[in-house]
């Protein structure tokens, strides 16, 4: 998926997400076993690859390693760069977890040895002596670059999740870290894995404790965009929410996992949990049953000059004035609600215009009964902002640089977080006859 990008923008939100990330993070989890295998691996014997294949796989076998963290860098001369640098893959009970998808886990690695060598390819491999799993594999390396040769290194291979257990003073500590050493702007990637409609990866930027942009650089959700949110607000809704006792929250969830934390900054690097409702009643039974989140790439960035409510409006007008030159009255484009509710009222939904009105609202191609959302023409979301700015509430407003239609949209940013506020996103306008 291209990613989508999206400018400029203010926003202190605190979506409402983020209120889930708070929560869990409160309560007790469980990192695995540390201790593992760090000698020099053994070099193979040579022309025997296959036969240390197969022993490798055997030791790996015996350790019985279901879940695991390691490091993976590949050497690739024609990748990107972010494919190539070194990061961090967790494979939790046989589901891996690595933002952009990048990396083989210790199965992969052993099929993608043997393929090779059935289809005599050369070879080089080395393996751990203990746990078995690869170390270092070059295969068909004197093809590089030219046509795809391989060359994989993996270190730090421990068993079980990153981090340790959490308590309510180990996040407090966390959050006083981050607020003594924040940057004054910074920009980070969030990645959030689940079956439920925060799935995806975003780049975010932010200034003090306000979103000020982001880029999507792929979206996996089931119904939903990932939403961007500030490092503040995770900790800001922590310290509201916090509530639990034995790893149970107070509305009836029981999590298991890990989280861990930049040891200099504060910030949760990895936020890893199992969640299991025990009440049938609770306000979060829609949970999905595993939720991951990694924070990567966090760097400090330079402060943008700050606008006025003037700006603002006169930022408005010029977006409206390049929308109504375009001419265009017919249209649809898909309509998200940003926030911790079903996807029958986050969307995403498919709004039809005709003649500057809505016509029709679909939801995976059924009709969305009427009363269910509000969905808005392009003219009436230029109106809401405008009545947002001339009251004086803070809001953030993104448009379209051909268009000019608003493509994301905070207003009230203040009452965002206790659920009074409109956060809501336009994709993919397309003009109709």
């Amino acid at each position: 998926m291209e990613p989508e990008r999206v400018g400029r923008r203010r926003t202190g939100m605190r979506a409402a997400w983020a209120i889930l990330i708070a929560a869990i993070l409160a309560g007790g989890c469980a990192a695995g076993e540390d201790a593992a295998s760090t000698s020099a691996p053994t070099a193979p014997s040579l022309g025997g690859v296959r036969g240390d294949l197969e022993a490798a796989r055997l030791r790996w076998a015996e350790a019985n390693v279901a879940t695991y963290r390691y490091v993976f860098e590949n050497d690739c001369a024609e990748c990107d760069p972010s494919a190539r640098a070194p990061h961090e893959v967790v494979v939790w009970a046989g589901a891996d977890f690595d933002p952009g998808d990048l990396a083989p886990n210790v199965e992969e690695m052993f099929a993608q040895i043997e393929a090779a060598l059935d289809e005599d390819q050369s070879v080089v491999a080395t393996f751990d002596p203990d746990l078995g799993y690869p170390t270092d594999v070059g295969i068909d390396l004197e093809s590089r670059p030219v046509d795809g040769g391989t060359h994989w290194v993996v270190r730090d291979l421990n068993p079980g999740l990153p981090g340790d257990p959490v308590s309510t003073d180990v996040v407090t500590r966390a959050e006083q870290t981050w607020l003594a050493s924040r940057p004054d702007a910074y920009e980070y990637t969030l990645t959030v894995f689940c079956n439920c409609p925060l799935a995806g990866s975003l780049q975010t930027r932010v200034e003090g404790t306000t979103v000020i942009g982001h880029e999507v650089l792929y979206d996996g959700a089931t119904g939903g965009v990932v939403t961007p949110i500030s490092i503040d607000a995770m900790f800001s809704d922590l310290a509201d929410l916090m509530a639990s006792v034995d790893g149970v929250v107070a509305d009836g969830i029981r999590f298991e996992g890990s989280a861990r934390f930049h040891p200099d900054l504060g910030y949760p690097t990895w936020v890893g949990l199992d969640l299991t409702v025990l009440e049938p009643d609770a306000g979060l039974a829609s949970l999905p049953s595993r939720l991951v989140i990694t924070i990567t790439d966090f760097h400090a960035v330079d402060i943008e000059p700050e606008p006025s409510p003037t700006d603002q409006l006169a930022e408005l007008d010029e977006a409206r004035a390049v929308w109504r030159s375009s001419g265009i009255d017919a249209y649809r484009y898909e309509l998200t609600f940003h926030g911790m509710l079903s996807a029958d009222f986050t969307g995403p939904f498919l709004v039809t215009v005709v003649d500057g009105s809505v016509s029709k609202v679909t939801r995976d191609g059924a009709p969305v009964p009427e009363g269910q959302i509000t969905a808005y023409a392009v003219e009436d979301l230029f109106t809401l902002v405008e009545g947002s700015l001339s009251a004086g509430l803070e809001s953030s407003v993104t448009y379209h640089e051909v268009w000019g239609h608003p493509v994301l949209m905070a207003l009230d940013l203040e009452a965002i977080a206790v659920d009074a506020g409109l956060m809501l996103s336009v994709s993919n306008l397309t003009p109709t006859e």
